[in-house]
């Protein structure tokens, strides 16, 4: 229990052993044979079910990246990020921003499209431009 309580950060302040009392306490659910087996078989086909759901985000990740890595601008928008696990955002502003060179003809207009435009702050004597 006290491995389980670090690995999952636990923060409550108990000691293991009372938290290991309070569980032994609990009331007992009373459960027939059959209901119990079927919750059991429930259980077990949605562990399948995300199992599958896992294996297909997995296939689904990996056509991204070697679309996004063969695509002409890939290289670009995969330059913007420092992580190499970071191929699906690269991915997500590709298809967001989209392929049209003529739509953005300078990087100023990209970043004025993404929101990233100067904007003017003054107060009293000083002046100063963010974004």
């Amino acid at each position: 229990m006290q491995a389980f309580l670090k690995r999952e950060r636990y923060s409550g302040g108990q000691h293991p052993t009372a938290l290991m009392a309070k569980l032994r306490s609990a009331p007992r659910a009373r459960v027939g044979e059959l209901e119990l087996a079927a919750r059991r078989q429930l259980v077990l086909s949605f562990v399948a079910m995300v199992r599958t759901l896992n294996a297909q985000i997995k296939d689904l990740e990996r056509q991204i990246r070697d679309q996004v890595r063969a695509h002409p601008d890939g290289p670009v928008f995969l330059s913007l990020f420092k992580s190499p696990a970071s191929v699906i955002t690269a991915a997500e502003l590709l298809a967001e921003i989209g392929d049209c060179r003529a739509r953005y003809p300078t990087r100023d207009a990209l970043a004025a499209d993404a929101g990233q435009a100067a904007v003017a702050h003054e107060s009293g004597k000083w002046k100063a431009a963010g974004f």
